[in-house]
């Protein structure tokens, strides 16, 4: 069993056990450091580790990571913008709606430059 402690710019550690071999995760871990690796990210990638599958299905695992990895960065760059332009981002948790306004405020209110689209969403939902 290989024990790897990954620790993180503000020295949080992410202490994982897994059965690739030392090598193997050298190269995975030398091969991160061309990446700014969000918490969350980290967590899901040693989930990975923890699973202790075949070198095939990490791989496969570790490629999904990437392909998620990279969409996720594309939706918060894009969040970022639209909220920079005063565009309210649109989230949806359990069926209802919340809006982060560009000042940072959430709220559950329809903004006006939504309102348009949600009346007509609700008259096809009624």
């Amino acid at each position: 069993m290989t024990k790897v402690i990954i620790k993180s710019d503000d020295n949080k550690e992410f202490k994982i056990s897994t059965k690739l071999p030392p090598d193997i995760i050298k190269q995975i871990i030398e091969s991160l450091g061309k990446y700014e690796i969000y918490e969350e990210e980290l967590d899901s990638l040693l989930e990975i580790f923890k699973e202790n599958k075949s070198i095939k299905k990490l791989i496969h695992k570790s490629q999904s990571f990437d392909i998620i990895t990279i969409g996720n960065r594309a939706v918060r760059k894009a969040q970022q913008e639209s909220l920079k332009k005063g565009i309210p981002n649109v989230y949806c948790k359990n069926g209802k709606f919340y809006f982060e306004l560009p000042d940072g405020t959430i709220t559950t209110e329809v903004p006006d430059i939504y309102r348009d689209v949600f009346e007509k969403f609700e008259k096809q939902e009624g």
